[in-house]
């Protein structure tokens, strides 16, 4: 470190060493086009990306917009199953989860991510798992359930839920294999986990959601 560095503490540049997670349960697979890629060990991945531009995210807006933006981006192919702001190791950060239909594999894929924007640039922890073998076992369970229950009707042959959806956070626990259910599990472990850089933290923040919610 020079003087003049050490006089005026010169902030290093942001980059994918400036965000850590506890990975000690994947395999890691090295930096992979730009990213940190990691393997689960029940299938699936995940990946630490760095992007050094403005967040291409809408500015002051309400977490309800947050998950409409979402939506857009991902049309008619994707669901926006959970969006919420959240503290990421004291940074305001996006918790985000979608379901979109595999169409190789016949089944649902779901991709969840944390995002930490900063003005000028970002970082996103990506999770994606598919469902193997047999698919739509969550959602045989919980009809079949609903249905001698009362919670659950068939209009025009198709079943309505009456007050829950498939993709609620209560049946994780019963369902612990299913890719939503992983993908939930991953990302609350990342997210209590994630270790921000300290000269990073200190960069201009992104203006966020006027609810903080």
């Amino acid at each position: 470190m020079t003087l003049l560095d050490a006089i005026f503490r010169r902030r290093p540049p942001a980059s994918l060493n400036s965000v850590t997670f506890d990975a000690s349960r994947y395999r890691f697979q090295g930096d992979q086009d730009g990213a940190r890629v990691w393997f689960l060990p029940e299938g699936g991945g995940v990946g630490l990306y760095f992007f050094p531009l403005t967040p291409d995210l809408p500015a002051a807006a309400s977490t309800d917009q947050l998950r409409e933006f979402y939506a857009a981006q991902g049309g008619a192919q994707m669901q926006v199953v959970e969006c919420r702001v959240l503290p990421l190791d004291g940074v305001p950060g996006i918790w985000l989860i979608c379901k979109a239909r595999d169409e190789q594999a016949r089944g649902a894929a779901y991709v969840g991510a944390i995002t930490v924007p900063f003005r000028d640039f970002s970082f996103v922890i990506k999770i994606q798992c598919h469902e193997q073998g047999m698919t739509g076992a969550r959602e045989a369970l919980l009809v079949d359930e609903a249905l001698r229950n009362g919670t659950g009707r068939l209009e025009d042959g198709r079943f309505v839920p009456i007050g829950w959806s498939f993709d609620d956070e209560r049946f994780d626990d019963r369902l612990p294999q299913h890719p939503l259910s992983r993908v939930r599990r991953e990302l609350r472990h990342i997210a209590s986990s994630v270790r921000i850089d300290a000269m990073v933290k200190d960069a201009a923040r992104f203006d966020w959601p006027q609810d903080g919610a």
